[in-house]
Parts: C-alpha cells; structure tokens; sequence
C-alpha cells in the first residue's frame, strides 16, 4: 500500500548547497486529534544481503590461523538499532521522517577482512593478533528547517535527507591488534600474565562527521568523532582446576 498523509501541507525551502527547491511538511490543522493505530504500516523494509567466505587452520604444529571475508549490503527504510526495531514507533507521527528515506543504512559496511592468528612460541610464550579492514559506514546529508529560516507551524524545527540516503561514506578503518601471554602453572590452579596492545599503528579516521549542511558553524562532512587511539594493557589472569 502507499501512506497517504492527511492534515498536511508541502512548505518550500532552498538547498544551500544546490539552490535546488526543496519540501518539508507541516500541519494544516494542529488542534486536529491523532489516531492510535496497532497495524503493519505499508513499506517497512530492510533487506541484508550478504556472502560470507571463511578460511581456517586449525591449531596444530603450534599454530592456527584464521581468514575471514564478508560482501555485503544493507539497505531498507528501518536501520538495525534498537530504536529503529522495537515495534512502537513515532516513525509515521511525520512526513518529514520519510522525505529520502530509503537507501543504504547507517550500519552497511561493504566489506568486512579479518585475518586472526596464534603462534605458540618458546618458553610458553604465545603470540595472537587480529588484522581488521572495514568499509566505512554511509551517512546522509540533513538539512534543518530552522536553520534554512523556515519555522513550521509558527515556531517548530525539524530536518530531511536531501538526496540519496547514504550517499556519503565515511573513510575505511584499518585496525592491528597484538598479544603476549605468558602461563605458568602453580600447583592447582594456573597463572597467566599478558600484554593486549590495541590499535597497534595508532591509526585514526573518522568515525562521525557533520551531516547537516545547515549548521552554522560546522561545515557538513566535518569530522565530530575519531577511531580510539592505541593503548596497551598489561595484566594477569588466574585459573582454577
């Protein structure tokens, strides 16, 4: 079936970026009472499509290795977080949640490479690591309603994705890590010493951005959050037989 939004009305605004026009909606009659339907709206979507291949040997010969590679593609209306798909949703309160609506989702990651190891090395000393390569994830353009000037019924703010959702991707991310681990075994029970270096290369990118071109002092794309930084941690573990 199609939505068909009653009590509501097209409000033009020009893209910044483009000079394009474009809609947000507001209401005709705000005193006008709302419904509360329990019902399967129409055009609920997601759809994840993806190829997995997975390679791995086994432990053996004082070692094991593990590769894993996963294409993939997300794609729908609802994103997989949980309040995207708790099943009560003010999703359809408002036209404006739909302006581009359906596109690829925030939480696609095109390609996922994982490499994973272990080598048992002299004196007891194990050595793993982790080698990780993703896609980065795919954000949209927003553009507020405010901010372009335009206040609909009288004094409320609210934004919509311009073009296509998840035009925008954020950079790949590139992750190394180490460890060492030591055990010793003490009558009845075991004693493991260890060092966990995380983010071995101190590699960081963005993982947030600005997605909205109608900030006013933040330009759009700008980055708002980065990668966690290396660090490393030096503990010890106890295990009862």
């Amino acid at each position: 079936g199609t939505l068909i939004w009653k009590n509501w009305q097209q409000v033009p605004v020009t893209d910044p970026v483009t000079n394009s026009t474009l809609y947000f909606y507001e209401k005709i009659n705000t005193l006008a009472l709302s419904d509360l339907a329990l019902v399967n709206i129409p055009g609920q979507s997601r759809k994840y499509k993806a190829l997995e291949m997975i390679v791995k040997k086994r432990f053996s010969k004082g070692w094991m290795m593990e590769v894993s590679y996963i294409l993939s593609k997300l794609e729908g209306l609802f994103n997989t977080s949980f309040s995207s798909t708790s099943g009560i949703t003010s999703f359809y309160n408002n036209p404006n949640d739909h302006v581009n609506a359906i596109g690829r989702l925030e939480n696609d990651r095109r390609h996922q490479l994982k490499v994973l190891g272990m080598v048992r090395g002299p004196w007891g000393v194990n050595l793993s690591g982790v080698i990780q390569w993703r896609s980065g994830n795919p954000y949209s353009r927003w553009l507020s309603s405010t901010e372009e000037g335009v206040y609909l019924n009288g004094d409320d703010s609210d934004s919509i994705i311009v073009g296509k959702r998840g035009e925008y991707v954020l950079p790949d991310q590139f992750n190394v890590d180490l460890a060492l681990e030591k055990q010793f075994k003490i009558k009845n029970f075991g004693l493991a010493v260890f060092a966990q270096a995380f983010n071995v290369f101190n590699s960081g990118v963005a993982d947030g951005v600005q997605t909205s071109t109608s900030h006013s002092s933040r330009p759009f794309g700008q980055m708002t959050s980065i990668t966690d930084p290396f660090y490393l941690r030096i503990g010890a573990r106890i295990d009862f037989n």
